[in-house]
C-alpha cells in the first residue's frame, strides 16, 4: 500500500472497511454501505488514511504536479495536495475540485477566493508521501527517475490541458523544476513512453519550457483524445470542443490544414416567439441590465511589468435563473458557469481573450447597448485592443489601461489610486440612442430591470376590505434618464419620474387599461426569458381577475393572494 497507487474502486464499501480495520485495528464497520463517497475519508484520522487510490486519482495528481501543483508534507500526518490558480484558470481549478470532490478527496464548498485567486486543498494522506518523494527532495523541486511509472496518458493529458501552449505549430509544455537535469529526465520519459520528440527550449526564472516538435503533435492528439471525452475536458485550458467530440489545440488548424478540422460557433438567433433560442437584441437588452465589462488589475511579480491584467465579461444571477445562463452560454458558445455557494448565485463569465475578441465584442458591436453601459463597453474594447497588441506589458500600455479603468464602472480601487496617483482618466464616450428602441431589446432590458408588482391595500369601500393595485415598473440610475424617458414615450403609457435625491429615475404604469392594452400584449409578443416570465404569467392572471371584478369576492381575493405569494416581488419584499 505504501509503494504507490493500486487500482481500486472507491464505492466498494466492504473493501474500504477491511483496509481501514487492518490499519486502525478498530471496528470494521467504520463506514456503512449507505455512506457517501464524498465524505468517507473524514471518518479516519489523517495519519491513518493510506488509500489505496484509483489510478485516475494518482494520474490527475501527477499531471497537475508536473505543472505548478504543490504537495505539502505535514510531518507525521502525511502529505496534502494544494491547488491554487488565478481567476483566468478557474475552469481548470473547478474541474479539479469536481474531480476530487466526487471521489471523496476534498470537502464540500472548499474553494476559497482571495485576491483574484481561487484555491482548495485535498485531505491529508499518509499514502501521498510517495508522491511527495517523486517531486521534492530536501524541500526542493526535482524529478525522481521513477516518475515514468506514474506518468500515464491521463497524467500527460492533465499536464497539457493546463500547462501547454501552442506556438508556431509546436507545443510548449511548462514545467516548474529547478535544474536542466530534471528537464532532460522529462524529455527522455516522454520519448520512451510515448515516442514524443522534444527538447528544452528555454529557461525562465521559475520554470522551464519543453518544446514538442510538430511531428509529434499528431501523436499527442491520438493519446489525449479518449481522455478528453471520458473526463469532459472539452473546453478547459488548451482543449476545444470540435465537430462531434473531436479535440484539437487552439489554432492547430492554422498549422495542420491537412487535418481539416474546423471550429464551429453556433450563435443562436431566435424567431419572435421562440422560447428556446435567444434573440440577439434581447441578449443586449439583458446585458444592459445585468452584465459587467471588467478589467482586473492585480500586482504580481510573475508578470512582465509587475502587473496582471485580466479582462472579463460576466453576468451574475440567482440560481433559479441557472437555465437562462446556460442558454446565454449556448448563445455565445463561449465562457463558463460557476456557482458561488455563499449566496447561491450563478456566474456566467468569459475570460478567454480569444472569445472576448472574436465573440463578445463582435456581438455588442452589431447589437449595441443602449444604457450608459455602452460607454463602459467602448472603454473596455480599448483595453482589450491594448492587451491584444501586447502593449499592456509596457509601462506606457499599463498606464493607458489604468487611465481607461479609472473611467469605467466604479473607477479605480483605493489601492490602485495609491499606486497610480497621477493617472488622468480618459474621457467617457457619449452614448447615442437609437431612433427607436428594438422591442426585443426592451424585453431583455425588462427581464433584467423590470418589475411586475401587485399591491394589496386596506379598503373601506369593498366587501372584502381590500383593494388591488397593479403596477409595471422599470428603474435605472439617473444618468439613464434620457433612455427611460424615451422608453416611456415609445410605450405610449405610464409616467416618467426622476428622483434627484437618490439619483434614480423610473417609468411606472399603474392604469389597468394601459396594462391590459399595452404592457401585457407587448410581452406576450416579445417574450421574457428568465424567471421573471413566471411573475408575468401570474401578473396576467391577476389582471384578468381584476378586469372581471373577481377580486371583489373573498374567493377571488384569496386566489390573488396565492398568486402574489408565488411572485418574486412578494418574496423580495418579505426578505427586506
Amino acid at each position: 500500500l505504501f509503494d504507490g497507487p493500486k487500482s481500486f474502486i472507491l464505492n466498494n464499501i466492504e473493501k474500504i472497511n477491511l483496509i481501514f480495520s487492518l490499519v486502525t485495528c478498530k471496528n470494521k464497520n467504520i463506514m456503512s454501505k449507505q455512506s457517501k463517497i464524498s465524505n468517507f475519508h473524514t471518518r479516519v484520522r489523517a495519519a491513518n488514511r493510506i488509500g489505496p487510490h484509483s489510478e485516475d486519482v494518482i494520474s490527475v495528481i501527477v499531471g497537475s504536479l508536473l505543472g505548478d501543483g504543490y504537495a505539502n508534507k505535514r510531518s507525521v500526518e502525511g502529505t496534502r495536495l494544494c491547488y491554487r490558480q488565478s481567476i483566468v484558470h478557474k475552469d481548470y481549478l473547478f474541474w479539479l475540485y469536481e474531480f476530487f470532490y466526487t471521489r471523496g478527496y476534498t470537502a464540500k464548498n472548499s474553494i476559497v477566493s482571495n485576491n483574484s485567486k481561487d484555491s482548495f486543498n485535498l485531505y491529508t494522506f499518509r499514502s501521498f508521501n510517495f508522491i511527495h518523494k517523486l517531486f521534492w527532495k530536501k524541500n526542493k523541486l526535482y524529478i525522481n527517475s521513477i516518475l515514468y511509472k506514474y506518468t500515464s496518458p491521463l497524467a500527460l493529458t492533465i499536464w497539457i490541458m493546463r500547462y501547454g501552449k501552442f506556438v508556431n505549430g509546436n507545443l510548449h509544455l511548462y514545467c516548474y523544476v529547478h535544474t536542466s537535469k530534471d528537464v532532460q529526465i522529462l524529455n527522455k520519459m516522454l520519448k520512451s513512453l510515448y515516442g514524443i520528440s522534444c527538447n528544452k527550449l528555454e529557461c525562465k526564472k521559475n520554470y522551464f519550457i519543453i518544446n514538442i516538435d510538430k511531428e509529434s503533435v499528431n501523436s499527442i492528439i491520438k493519446i489525449i483524445t479518449p481522455f478528453c471525452e471520458t473526463y469532459k475536458l472539452h473546453n478547459i485550458g488548451l482543449f476545444k470542443n470540435i465537430n462531434k467530440n473531436k479535440f484539437i489545440f487552439n489554432n492547430l488548424e492554422k498549422n495542420f490544414g491537412a487535418l481539416n478540422f474546423t471550429i464551429k460557433r453556433n450563435l443562436n438567433f431566435s424567431t419572435l416567439n421562440s422560447k428556446n433560442l435567444l434573440n440577439p437584441f434581447w441578449v443586449s437588452g439583458f446585458a444592459d441590465g445585468e452584465s459587467t465589462f471588467y478589467v482586473g488589475i492585480t500586482q504580481s511579480t510573475r508578470y512582465k511589468g509587475g502587473w496582471q491584467i485580466i479582462p472579463s465579461f460576466s453576468i451574475e444571477l440567482h440560481e433559479k435563473d441557472h437555465d437562462l445562463l446556460k442558454r446565454l452560454q449556448s448563445f455565445f458558445s463561449a465562457g463558463t458557469l460557476r456557482i458561488r455557494s455563499r449566496d447561491n448565485h450563478i456566474i456566467y463569465s468569459v475570460y478567454s481573450l480569444e472569445e472576448i475578441t472574436n465573440v463578445i465584442i463582435p456581438h455588442f458591436n452589431k447589437y449595441p447597448l443602449s444604457t450608459q453601459k455602452q460607454a463602459d463597453f467602448e472603454l473596455w474594447k480599448l483595453a482589450i485592443d491594448i492587451i491584444n497588441k501586447k502593449e499592456h506589458n509596457t509601462k506606457e500600455g499599463l498606464n493607458k489601461i489604468i487611465a481607461i479603468k479609472s473611467s469605467m464602472n466604479k473607477g479605480l480601487s483605493d489601492k490602485l489610486k495609491i499606486k497610480f496617483p497621477n493617472v488622468m482618466p480618459v474621457k467617457r464616450p457619449l452614448v447615442k440612442l437609437p431612433e427607436t428602441l428594438d422591442y426585443n431589446w426592451i424585453a431583455g432590458f425588462i427581464d433584467a430591470e423590470g418589475c411586475f408588482h401587485v399591491q394589496i391595500n386596506n379598503s373601506k369601500t369593498t366587501n372584502t376590505g381590500k383593494s388591488i393595485g397593479l403596477m409595471f415598473k422599470v428603474g435605472q440610475h439617473l444618468r439613464d434618464a434620457i433612455l427611460l424617458n424615451k422608453l416611456c414615450e415609445q410605450l405610449g403609457c405610464g409616467k416618467f419620474r426622476e428622483d434627484s435625491k437618490n439619483l434614480m429615475c423610473a417609468v411606472t404604469v399603474t392604469k389597468l387599461s394601459d396594462i391590459l392594452a399595452i404592457i401585457i400584449p407587448l410581452f406576450n409578443n416579445y417574450n421574457l426569458q428568465g424567471s421573471k416570465s413566471l411573475d408575468f404569467k401570474n401578473f396576467i392572471r391577476i389582471a384578468e381577475l381584476v378586469k372581471n371584478k373577481v377580486h371583489l369576492t373573498n374567493d377571488g381575493l384569496q386566489t390573488i393572494l396565492n398568486l402574489k405569494t408565488q411572485m418574486r416581488d412578494y418574496k423580495n419584499n418579505n426578505m427586506k
